[in-house]
């Protein structure tokens, strides 16, 4: 996508960069998505269909909590970005699901931030088994950067600064190894 931050090498895969993080069971695994936000949910029973599976909807419910939380943990919920006028609507989303979560399943929902400029953000997601570390789901979600009535906005060049530190700070090897 043209003006998306140099971190983004194809909006729709995960980058070929590797970082090494913890996996839920406190083991090793590779990443490429840095370190973000971790966000454990339980599967409810008004999330899944009739075979007992999540449904796939709720994984992008999943996505927007995990988003909420890495925005929060960062000093800048949703609340305020609201009343400094700006909103970010979801202008593009994707999931890949590659295993079924389960009624009352415990899973782990991997949140970073991945591309930045003046007029988009695009987060990237991880839906983990916290009790096995199997990836059930990864996706993406690209945001406007708009005001109140809809119309696009730029983000002030300071806040765009802070989110690309989140974006190094997150990174960590990742950056590294791009070599």
């Amino acid at each position: 996508m043209p003006g998306v931050g140099s971190t983004v090498e194809n909006p729709g895969t995960f980058s070929k960069r590797k970082s090494v993080m913890p996996d839920p069971r406190g083991e090793r695994r590779d990443s490429p998505m840095g370190h973000g936000h971790r966000l454990r949910v339980r599967v409810r029973f008004p999330e899944v269909d009739l075979m007992g599976w999540a449904h796939h909807t709720v994984y992008f419910v999943w996505f927007e909590m995990g988003r909420t939380e890495l925005m929060r943990t960062y000093g800048l919920p949703y609340r305020e970005v609201v009343a400094q006028g700006y909103h970010l609507p979801v202008i593009e989303a994707h999931a890949r699901y590659r295993k079924a979560a389960r009624y009352d399943q415990e899973v782990e929902v991997e949140t970073v931030l991945y591309g930045v400029d003046r007029l988009t953000l695009e987060f990237r997601y991880r839906v983990w088994d916290p009790g096995t570390g199997a990836l059930l789901a990864e996706g993406w979600t690209r945001h406007a950067v708009v005001d109140g009535t809809g119309r696009l906005r730029r983000l002030p060049a300071a806040v765009c600064d802070a989110l690309r530190r989140w974006i190094q700070m997150d990174a960590g090897p990742r950056m590294q190894d791009a070599g």
